[in-house]
């Protein structure tokens, strides 16, 4: 039986909330550029000059840009998982973008890390935002998501 939220019927203009945490619930995020990489490198639309002030970070990945497809609405990053809400702007823009992400930044992880294996719990989970209600509740749940950690005491990075 598929897990929930794993199998998605994508509609071209639909609103998503995408989520995916850590294989074992373990930290995607370990150091404050990793924040930096996953954001600048593959979340939002960077010039190629800006690529080489990523701290070193290697600029032939994201060979194909699909911000095109895809809108960044909001988003949260935690040191085991994200929340992304986005819209789906061509029918399989979410599905391509959502496969380069969670390749490319394992990747990077592998090797910032000299580890080898899956960085994520599976395929990402998608659920279609429809109802006005929800979007509110979802929006402000990703914003407030951080905030969770900080009333813990716990770090967001080290």
């Amino acid at each position: 039986m598929p897990g929930k939220n794993t199998i998605k019927k994508l509609y071209e203009g639909g609103y998503y909330h995408v989520y995916n945490r850590g294989v074992a619930k373990q930290n995607i995020f370990c150091a404050r550029n990793d924040y930096i990489v996953f954001l600048k490198e593959y979340l939002l639309p960077i010039d190629h000059a800006d690529r080489k002030e990523l701290l070193g970070i290697n600029p032939r990945r994201r060979s194909v840009t699909l911000f095109s497809e895809v809108e960044l609405l909001s988003f949260c990053l935690m040191p085991n998982h994200f929340h992304l809400y986005v819209k789906n702007i061509s029918k399989d823009g979410l599905t391509r973008f959502m496969k380069a992400l969670s390749t490319n930044y394992a990747m990077y992880f592998n090797f910032q890390y000299k580890r080898v294996g899956p960085l994520f719990q599976g395929i990402y989970k998608a659920i279609e935002v429809r109802d006005p209600n929800y979007y509110t509740w979802i929006t402000r749940y990703i914003h407030r998501n951080p905030y969770s950690i900080i009333a813990r005491d716990q770090p967001l990075w080290s």
